[in-house]
C-alpha cells in the first residue's frame, strides 16, 4: 500500500472508531521516507490519539515524554488529552483543574500562533469542563477540520442545533469526502431532530459500509433508531457493538435505555458499567435518580 493510501486509511479508521487499524496503518506509513514533515505529524498525532481511543493512557503520555524536544505540537497535545482523561479516571481534581487553566490561559495567544493540534486539544478540555464558550473561541476562524468539528460538538452540546449545521456545510465547503465532515454532518442532523434523525442514520450506515462498523459506529447508528422509535432495530446494532468490546461504557448505557424501552431488564447492563471503575455520565444519573427515590421512599414514610 503506498504511503498516502496508507495515511489516508489510518485517518479514515481512526474516525469510524476502528482504533487498532488506525494503529497499522499508522505503522504502514512512511516505509519509504515519503512522508512530508506536516504528514508525519499528522500520522503521529492520529496513532497517538487511537492509541488513547483505546485505553492506553499512561503509554501515550510516556511516548511523548520520551520524544523530548522532538515531539511536536500533534504529539503534545495527544499528552493533554491523555493526561486529562488521567485525571478525570483517577478523580484528579488539582489535576483536570490545572489542565482547564492552562487552556483558558491560550486563549490570550492569537489565531495566527496556535496551531490547529493544540486549538482543538484545548477546545476539547473546555468542552469537558462545560466551559463551551470559551471552547468556541479557540475554535472560531479556523479552517482545520479537526478544530471545526470540536466547534460542531460543542454547539451540539449546548443545544444549538442550526449552528452546529452551519458549522457542519462550512467543513463540507472545505472537504465535502472528508469522513471528519461526514461525521459532523451526522452530529448536526441528530441534535435537530425529527426527519433529519435519518438522514444521520444513512451517514452511519455509509461510513459503516464503506470502511468498517466498529462500536462507535453501531452505537451512533443505535441511537438513530431509538430517537426514531426503533428500538428492535437499536437492540440488533447494540448486540453487534457488545460482541466486539464487551466493556464499551456508551455501548452498555445504550443497551441498558433501549432495555427499558423494551420492557427488558436493564440491571445488568448497570452492573457492568459499575465493573468497569470508569466515571460514566449515564451512570452517575441512575446514581442520582436512585437517591433521589430513596428520599422521596423516605419522606413518605415519615
Amino acid at each position: 500500500m503506498a504511503t498516502s493510501e496508507s495515511l489516508f486509511r489510518c485517518e479514515n479508521m481512526y474516525h469510524v472508531g476502528a482504533y487498532r487499524d488506525a494503529v497499522d496503518a499508522a505503522r504502514a506509513c512512511d516505509v519509504d521516507g515519503d512522508l512530508s514533515p506536516a504528514e508525519c505529524e499528522k500520522r503521529e498525532s492520529l496513532r497517538l490519539r487511537a492509541r488513547l481511543a483505546l485505553g492506553e493512557i499512561d503509554d501515550v503520555i510516556a511516548s511523548v515524554e520520551a520524544m523530548g524536544t522532538n515531539a511536536g505540537p500533534g504529539a503534545r497535545s495527544c499528552k493533554v488529552l491523555a493526561m486529562y482523561e488521567r485525571a478525570v479516571r483517577t478523580g484528579d481534581e488539582s489535576g483536570r483543574n490545572a489542565l482547564c487553566e492552562d487552556a483558558l490561559a491560550s486563549l490570550e495567544e492569537t489565531s495566527g500562533t496556535m496551531d490547529a493540534w493544540t486549538r482543538a486539544s484545548n477546545a476539547t478540555v473546555l468542552a469537558r469542563e462545560g466551559r463551551y464558550a470559551e471552547a468556541l473561541r479557540l475554535c472560531h476562524g479556523s479552517s482545520d477540520l479537526e478544530v471545526m468539528a470540536v466547534a460542531v460538538s460543542v454547539l451540539c452540546a449546548m443545544d444549538r442545533p442550526e449552528l452546529a449545521e452551519k458549522h457542519a456545510r462550512a467543513m463540507q465547503q472545505v472537504d465535502d469526502d472528508s469522513t471528519v465532515a461526514q461525521l459532523a454532518s451526522a452530529w448536526a442532523s441528530l441534535a435537530s431532530g425529527g426527519k433529519k434523525i435519518q438522514d444521520a442514520s444513512y451517514i452511519y450506515q455509509e461510513l459503516g459500509d464503506k470502511y468498517a462498523w466498529t462500536p462507535k459506529l453501531y452505537n451512533a447508528s443505535a441511537v438513530c433508531s431509538m430517537m426514531m422509535g426503533s428500538y428492535d432495530d437499536a437492540e440488533r446494532d447494540l448486540t453487534e457493538a457488545v460482541a466486539m468490546d464487551p466493556k464499551n461504557p456508551e455501548t452498555l448505557a445504550n443497551l441498558a435505555t433501549c432495555a427499558l424501552h423494551l420492557g427488558k431488564p436493564s440491571g445488568r447492563f448497570i452492573n457492568a458499567i459499575r465493573t468497569l471503575e470508569i466515571p460514566s455520565e449515564s451512570l452517575t444519573r441512575v446514581d442520582d435518580l436512585e437517591a433521589y427515590f430513596d428520599r422521596a421512599s423516605a419522606a413518605a414514610d415519615v
